[in-house]
């Protein structure tokens, strides 16, 4: 771009790297606290944003385009075409006071580059699903304002995901860290289906505060369509152990560092090595805060 010219919307990419996604305007927020988490040595997956100058160019067909399609294709072939995850990265989601976190859709198990294609339309989709649009007119967003852009990465085949609380979402300290965990796909968190078990960490030692075992029953497993059961051996029993709790732990630490405020970490855990899937703050503090006070 030209030093002093003003880019349009017209000439903005259809496709952007997600290392290089730091435009909120053009890949949401979602892709964007991806990119500064990569920035900061984080280990999220490999990936690339559908951005929302793709979404404005199709239209209210909310279908792809042919020159599109050829250009999710080349990016999906350079990223080794592997099972991908799927996920919307609206202009108004992970922002400061409106997450908009599960309103959108995320299809996991995307296994070639068509149903890469289907998959980034059901979450163009979503926009007009009835749920975004009360979330929206609660916060006094237009929805006429909103793009969605939509991030595809390579799907981790996680034994073990879930969420963590840089602070604790209960109680509002910040002197302990609270991780939901399941087997599989943390998709089985998000949508009620499955109870986690929840840890309760001191965030500075990464002592045990407390822990609740859930029975985990079944599991999105990767590469599965839908639920599967989990064995018996280890429904009961908790799905992290102490080690795995104070990676998370240090996980958490660099997150908050990052964004320089408590986080909501989504991650997994696969063949022994921490990944971050998504990362925002944790909106919900203040109240917590005032209401314990």
């Amino acid at each position: 771009m030209l030093c002093g010219r003003k880019r349009t919307l017209s000439s903005a990419p259809w496709i952007v790297a997600l290392d290089k996604a730091h435009d909120a305007a053009l890949v949401g927020g979602k892709a964007v606290n991806l990119f500064h988490l990569l920035a900061g040595g984080l280990p999220a997956p490999d990936g690339f944003v559908v951005t929302t100058a793709a979404f404005r160019a199709a239209g209210e067909s909310r279908g792809i385009l042919p020159e599109l399609a050829e250009q999710i294709a080349a990016a999906y072939e350079a990223l080794g075409a592997p099972v991908a995850a799927v996920r919307s990265s609206a202009t108004a989601e992970d922002l400061a006071d409106a997450s908009m976190a599960s309103q959108y859709e995320t299809v996991l198990n995307v296994d070639g580059a068509d149903a890469v294609r289907e998959a980034i339309e059901t979450c163009w989709r979503s926009l007009g699903a009835g749920r975004v649009q009360v979330y929206l007119e609660q916060r006094g967003i237009d929805p006429a304002e909103v793009a969605v852009a939509v991030i595809v990465q390579r799907l981790v085949h996680a034994e073990v995901s879930g969420v963590l609380f840089t602070a604790n979402p209960h109680s509002g300290s910040t002197e302990e860290m609270v991780v939901e965990a399941v087997y599989g796909l943390g998709e089985a968190i998000v949508s009620g289906e499955v109870q986690p078990d929840v840890f309760r960490l001191c965030a500075r030692d990464g002592r045990v505060l407390e822990l609740q075992v859930a029975g985990k029953t079944k599991a999105i497993w990767p590469g599965s369509d839908g639920y599967a059961p989990v064995p018996d051996d280890r429904a009961d029993k908790a799905c992290l152990d102490y080690d795995q709790l104070q990676l998370l732990r240090r996980l958490g630490q660099k997150a908050a560092a990052q964004f320089h405020e408590p986080q909501d970490v989504e991650w997994a855990l696969a063949g022994g090595a921490l990944y971050v899937l998504q990362s925002r703050a944790v909106t919900t503090l203040a109240d917590t805060r005032a209401h314990h006070r």
